[in-house]
């Protein structure tokens, strides 16, 4: 086994390479040290170094960026609030119209950040003496945890339970204080990952033991090592569910993609890619940084296959990754290099300029709803039925309505250990949109408990929880507006502040029939105006 000298001298060398941005070096001295061979994959692996799939509904675009130092993470908490960190102190926050510098009031390697939501972040900062996190507190970012300790990465699941990994050592906020956890092994950790409120992955070097890219578990507080089948250092990972887990390594420029399924981690991919930094947006599709031997790498995985897409600065090195939806995401690299990820037309309420392929066939460019189910769609938030339909007239469950919301406001997923809901379970397959949605305040549930996610939704109850989503001020301002929703009805203030905001209106008799269900088409059209029309 390595001794601790070695480690401890090969992690100073690497991370002065990454300060500077020899990326590439930093994985040559790895290399040397570790002595990493070029391992062959196993039966369920396969090569993908070029694939017949491109993701025509989109593209990458430079966004021009108030900086040309390197920047290193990106994290969204909507698509309308991000924050971006770098070399040298660099801060940048996106407000939904550009990218603006922010003093942080150091010089620290800022070399990740997360967003819990709009009010909450952390930063991990190298600095002269360790490393430095700091706390965004919705005004501003304070200086909450310096230690001599080298600090890598940081996530959480939510704002009690903070998980921050580095050098040989971890440290946990429970919502109170900051405390060292133990790992049982010697190794630099390069990220982490939090799937419930208690439960945890940690991924770094190779181990020369084992010959595998390190993998740990956390369960209730403590780390053990998991069996992995890596057979390189584990550079990033990226959760859909605790049960559904991407991991990827590169040696030199050799990329292995891991997956978990709950049991165990397969080395599922292998290609040239030279990726390092990983976004999965669901089982069939995501996205990968990295820089192979032709240069720097944006690749697109669809459907069981990686594909490298047009990089518009063909380059610099790109580093961190955070995508919102298919439609709507981030990469940040060296140069102050920002891009962003759309839809390669915007959708208007003109039924002739198709972002994308619309494949259901009950909903026709002539129907009044056509326009908002095409731009939801075409977003990712919503989706037919596998025999090809919509039905836009069915009626929607409340559990439907909490994964359109938090997919129309791009909200990271909250998927706690423990339920708030006693009839959504864990592994109901809306619990995570359900707990995001109580996560952020758009949802409260019902007196005894439940939730009754498969109940029908109002047309009242959808005016609450956009509302709530949108987090729009109540405004009631010339109500009441329907004959059947008086200012002592319970939904008044949420169903005035809709027709506020030209979400609804009155049927030819004036009401508005709050206690009816709101069917699927009707969702989406009120969704959509208040996407577009906040």
């Amino acid at each position: 086994m390595i001794q601790k000298p070695t480690i401890i001298a090969y992690t100073r060398r690497l991370r002065a390479a990454i300060v500077s941005g020899a990326f590439v070096l930093a994985l040559s001295i790895l290399c040397t040290i570790l002595v990493i061979g070029e391992a062959q994959p196993g039966a369920s692996a396969k090569a993908l170094d070029h694939a017949p799939f491109s993701p025509a509904d989109g593209q990458w675009q430079v966004v021009p960026a108030p900086t040309g130092e390197s920047l290193r993470k990106v994290s969204m908490a909507s698509s309308a609030d991000g924050w971006a960190v770098g070399d040298n102190g660099t801060l940048l926050h996106y407000d939904d119209a550009a990218w603006r510098l922010v003093n942080l009031g150091t010089t620290d390697t800022l070399v990740d950040v997360f967003m819990l939501d709009s009010n909450n972040g952390y930063i991990v900062a190298w600095s002269d003496n360790g490393s430095d996190v700091f706390h965004y507190n919705g005004k501003s970012w304070v200086l909450e945890y310096p230690t001599t300790a080298t600090l890598n990465s940081v996530h959480a699941s939510s704002a009690h339970n903070v998980w921050i990994v580095g050098l040989n050592t971890s440290v946990h906020w429970d919502g109170a204080q900051w405390t060292i956890v133990p790992v049982p092994v010697d190794r630099t950790i390069f990220n982490v990952k939090v799937v419930s409120d208690n439960e945890a992955w940690a991924f770094g070097n190779l181990d020369p033991v084992s010959g595998h890219g390190l993998i740990l578990h956390n369960v209730n507080g403590t780390w053990v090592q998991y069996q992995s089948s890596a057979p390189q250092t584990l550079f990033e990972a990226s959760f859909i569910s605790p049960n559904d887990g991407w991991a990827v390594g590169t040696a030199v420029t050799t990329t292995h993609v891991h997956h978990f399924d709950g049991v165990q981690w397969t080395w599922v991919y292998t290609n040239h890619l030279g990726l390092f930094h990983l976004d999965m947006l669901t089982s069939n599709e995501g996205w990968a940084t990295g820089r192979s031997e032709s240069g720097p790498t944006i690749a697109h995985f669809y459907n069981g296959e990686f594909i490298t897409v047009t990089d518009p600065l063909d380059r610099v090195f790109l580093n961190g990754i955070d995508m919102l939806t298919p439609c709507d995401g981030w990469i940040v690299g060296e140069e102050g290099a920002i891009l962003h990820y759309s839809c390669s037309a915007t959708p208007t309420p003109t039924p002739t300029a198709t972002p994308c392929p619309m494949n259901v066939s009950d909903v026709h460019p002539t129907d009044n709803f056509y326009a908002a189910i095409r731009y939801l769609y075409c977003s990712g938030i919503v989706s037919g039925y596998s025999d090809g339909t919509f039905h836009p007239y069915n009626n929607a469950t409340r559990a439907q309505l909490t994964k359109i919301v938090v997919l129309a406001r791009g909200w990271n997923a909250n998927c706690p250990g423990t339920p708030h809901f006693s009839d959504v379970p864990t592994n109901h397959p809306f619990y995570c949109y359900i707990e995001t949605a109580y996560a952020h305040g758009a949802i409260t549930g019902y007196g005894d408990g439940t939730f009754r996610p498969d109940n029908s939704l109002t047309r009242g109850e959808l005016c609450k929880v956009v509302q709530l989503s949108f987090g729009w001020a109540t405004d009631t301002q010339g109500g009441p507006h329907f004959a059947d929703v008086p200012q002592n009805d319970p939904l008044y203030t949420y169903i005035e502040t809709c027709y506020n905001h030209s979400l609804i209106a009155a049927y030819s008799d004036g009401t508005f029939r709050p206690n009816n269900n709101a069917t699927r088409s009707q969702i989406c059209v009120t969704v959509y105006r208040a996407m577009t029309n906040p």
